[in-house]
């Protein structure tokens, strides 16, 4: 109940400080916009970059899909596949001790 009260006693106070101090405001407010408009412009350029590169991506899957065998869809793609935990590394590594079975053993 109390906080009720607060609040609305609050917003009048700080509406009241706005304007009689708006020069102090605008100045606050510049800064709050200064210190998040990098993040604001980054977003926009991701964005902005983001649309033509998703068909470059699905041009460039369709031509080297026959070269190189994709991961399955429950399975992960990436740096996470050079993980020595990972299923990928250990399969590698029992290919890469069984493949030259006519070479000597050093």
């Amino acid at each position: 109940m109390e906080r009720q009260r607060f609040l609305p006693l609050l917003a009048v106070i700080i509406f009241i400080w706005v304007l009689w101090r708006y020069e102090a405001a605008l100045a606050l407010l510049g800064f709050f916009c200064n210190l998040i408009m990098p993040f604001i412009i980054g977003g926009c350029l991701a964005f902005i970059v983001n649309v033509p590169l998703v068909h470059v991506e699905r041009l460039w899957q369709k031509l080297f899909a026959r070269f190189f065998r994709l991961a399955p869809k429950n399975q992960t793609s990436g740096l996470s596949d050079l993980h020595p935990d990972s299923y990928y590394w250990h399969r590698s590594d029992r290919r890469a001790q069984n493949w030259p079975r006519s070479a000597p053993k050093l």
